[in-house]
């Protein structure tokens, strides 16, 4: 088997992240090039096919259509090595091939390979399978271990579905089926994330869940985008949020009976607070703050201001009545420069709610930076402190008065005032590997509410 396999041209290949259609989809999540053949009952035989190259990180679609069965076999080799199959058996050559029957195949010419099963489901007309290091005879990179992991330590079935960014957008996909006591791969190779998000469920109801919304189906699926679930057809779940670390390859998480008692009957409803509840904002600087906020609502990335905090205040914002963990503000003094991370929202001079951060000029709004802030959980009121940066105070200094002239008559231009600030003390504290600029899809600016929620709000523009 020393011939390498050769590309089928006619195999429709897509990345990873694209929306479910109606095939079955094969994609290599290892480090390394994976030669696939695959095996099917036919209309008049067993029959196999051969060779797709999947590069990694790359898929390929050997059956195109509504799948009719509910079984399908594979095979993968790398250089025309080995591959440990299961004992389902048939016919291959080196070559391109389409083979009709699974017997005789040394007296018919052809190699007897073994395969492995694909279990699609009952009803399922769309699948996709993941080729991981794991079932390919180790990991790559000298044996490193590369990927994300589930290992079920419960005595139930775990149907576990992963979220993540792609390059097209956020990307959910599911399910797999994680026995007591074993442990499953769905994305293999080394992790390009920090964060990554899953939910698992037992028999159909919710067994690991949290507050970040993605799109699922109750059958095997890739869903791109995490927006307008409901109007593409799909169910909208919570996930939990995976922290891998900032420079993790491989990441393992364990599914245990503790994790599953938090989960609550409706797992992915808001948790409503009192309103100001959550979110305190403290201002320990010498100047009045104006502050605008950026959050993940319920109808996607939402920004709002402007609240003023004068010195030796604080503010509670209730941001929409939930708890969240994480929320990004931005904060300046007379309308002054802001020096943000990568984080983008939409913002006006005015007092302003804007759903969706994309768009923004488009939409007739500025796109400015604002920086996170991590509360660690969803329970409880969090306090965050501006305080006085050594470089960069929090006062205005103004203009000097009668500038020195040097030796020649050329006068020295007056300084300019760089108002700015930091944070870091107090009990809030920044992450120093952000998670990446969120991308949801726009969404039309809502009309301004007749009452205003803002216990504070600053008047006129900031011209």
């Amino acid at each position: 088997m020393a011939n390498f396999r050769l590309l089928i041209l006619a195999a429709a290949v897509a990345g990873a992240g694209t929306a479910v259609k109606a095939e079955l989809q094969i994609c290599n999540d290892t480090g390394q090039t994976q030669s696939v053949s695959i095996g099917y009952k036919g209309d008049d035989d067993w029959t196999s096919e051969g060779w797709w190259n999947i590069a990694p990180g790359d898929c390929a679609t050997p059956v195109t259509g509504d799948l009719k069965k509910r079984y399908y076999y594979y095979r993968a080799e790398v250089d025309g090595g080995d591959f440990e199959g299961e004992n389902y058996f048939f016919c291959t050559t080196t070559e391109e091939y389409t083979i009709v029957g699974d017997t005789e195949c040394e007296d018919r010419g052809y190699d007897r390979e073994s395969f492995t099963e694909i279990d699609t489901g009952e009803t399922a007309t769309a699948f996709t399978y993941r080729i991981t290091e794991a079932e390919t005879g180790g990991a790559a990179d000298g044996g490193e271990e590369l990927g994300l992991e589930f290992c079920n330590e419960t005595a139930e079935t775990q149907s576990v579905s992963v979220a993540y960014e792609g390059d097209d957008g956020f990307v959910s996909e599911g399910w797999w089926n994680v026995e007591p006591g074993d442990c499953a791969t769905p994305l293999g190779g080394a992790l390009k994330k920090r964060y990554y998000y899953y939910r698992t469920e037992v028999q159909g109801a919710p067994s690991i869940t949290g507050s970040y919304n993605f799109c699922t189906t109750p059958e095997a699926y890739t869903i791109t985008g995490d927006s307008d679930c409901e109007a593409r057809g799909y169910d909208t779940e919570g996930f939990a949020e995976i922290d891998t670390g900032p420079t993790s390859k491989f990441y393992s998480v364990a599914m245990t009976t503790d994790q599953g008692s938090d989960v609550s009957e409706e797992p992915s409803a808001p948790v409503e607070t009192e309103a100001g509840a959550g979110l305190r904002i403290c201002n320990e600087t010498d100047n009045a703050q104006e502050l605008s906020f950026g959050y993940n609502g319920a109808e996607g990335w939402t920004s709002e201001g402007w609240w003023i905090v004068d010195p030796g205040e604080c503010v509670e914002p209730a941001l929409d009545g939930t708890n969240r963990r994480y929320v990004y503000y931005r904060a300046e003094i007379g309308g002054g420069p802001f020096e943000g991370q990568n984080y983008f929202f939409c913002t006006t001079p005015e007092e302003y709610t804007i759903i969706g951060d994309s768009d923004c000029e488009a939409r007739g709004y500025d796109r400015e930076d604002f920086r996170e802030i991590d509360t660690g959980s969803t329970l409880g009121t969090f306090t965050f402190t501006l305080v006085r940066d050594e470089d960069l105070p929090m006062t205005d200094p103004g203009p000097t008065a009668d500038p020195t002239p040097e030796p020649e008559p050329v006068p020295t231009p007056e300084p300019t005032p760089v108002p700015g600030f930091d944070f870091g003390e107090g009990s809030g504290t920044v992450g120093e590997d952000p998670e990446p600029e969120p991308e949801p899809e726009p969404e039309v600016a809502p009309e301004p509410e007749d009452e205003p929620r803002r216990t504070i709000r600053r008047g006129g523009s900031r011209g």
